[in-house]
């Protein structure tokens, strides 16, 4: 099921926001986020909730909650395999070759497109960028939506998303999560209990758990079924193993089960997943892996 809240062009109250909106998707379903461009806009996409596999350029990304994703003018970018994943998202795009975009003289414009191009693409969120997202959808669905409120949480959002992404900082999540993580999926087809991580980090099995909800916003257990499921993906793409090998190989310990969850996940089954994949639409997903 899917959630969408979305104003674009004429529906928004600034020619320089072309596209303000807000999306949840709470399972696998068609709507897909395929490859595409934006000629004139950056965009800037605030993750909630969920974990994304995103591309952008020539690179590939793992989005999780609070995280900011960037795409620049001319930049193509889409999801993995053109899939749109469980979650939660808010977005912004911003164009400054209109007329006194933002109001800001000729220097200040230059100023504000280097600033948004010479950071990174993905960075963590902050609880004040998040409030300029929601403020500015809020202004597009008020009745008396104000131009100049828009105008201003844009300019905050944008200076401070850039503060963000300058850093860097793309995983601010506790060094025991990421521990954790890289436990889990050091070798997937081999299952590791939570309490086991636990005791391995010093830790009590309870607070870990809250640790790694608090940082991803999934269980541990939802966690790595999707890491389970986006690295069958792959192997279903980049090898001729059969269905049976690969749900072994990440982890299920029957491929019935395993075509449950990955359609749970993705929306179709393993089998009707790799016949969808045209030979050109292989070749280009297999260049997103790599990259």
């Amino acid at each position: 099921m899917t959630n969408r809240i979305t104003f674009f062009d004429k529906a928004c109250l600034l020619p320089e926001v072309p596209n303000v909106g807000w999306s949840k998707q709470t399972s696998a379903t068609e709507y897909t986020l395929k490859p595409h461009v934006h000629e004139n806009a950056y965009e800037i996409v605030l993750v909630r909730g969920g974990q994304l596999q995103w591309w952008g350029g020539d690179d590939r990304y793992t989005i999780g909650p609070r995280r900011l994703f960037l795409t620049r003018p001319g930049e193509w970018h889409g999801a993995v395999f053109e899939q749109l994943e469980p979650g939660e998202i808010s977005w912004v795009q911003f164009r400054f070759d209109v007329e006194n975009a933002f109001g800001l003289d000729r220097e200040e414009n230059l100023a504000l497109r280097r600033s948004l191009n010479e950071t990174g693409r993905v960075a963590a969120s902050t609880v004040s960028i998040e409030s300029h997202f929601d403020a500015m959808l809020f202004e597009h669905q008020s009745v008396s939506g104000l131009p100049w409120l828009v105008k201003a949480h844009a300019l905050c959002l944008m200076s401070e998303a850039v503060t963000a992404l300058a850093t860097g900082l793309d995983d601010v999540s506790d060094p025991r999560v990421q521990r954790a993580k890289a436990i889990m999926t050091e070798d997937l087809s081999i299952s590791v209990r939570s309490w086991q991580i636990a005791a391995h980090l010093g830790v009590s099995e309870s607070w870990l758990k809250q640790l790694f909800v608090r940082d991803t916003g999934l269980t541990m257990a939802d966690w790595l079924q999707q890491e389970r499921i986006h690295r069958a993906r792959e192997l279903l793409v980049s090898t001729a193993n059969s269905i049976t090998d690969i749900a072994f190989e990440v982890g299920f310990s029957s491929s019935q089960y395993f075509a449950t969850v990955f359609k749970d996940i993705v929306g179709t089954t393993p089998t009707q997943f790799r016949k969808s994949l045209t030979s050109t639409k292989l070749q280009n997903t297999a260049q997103n892996i790599q990259g």
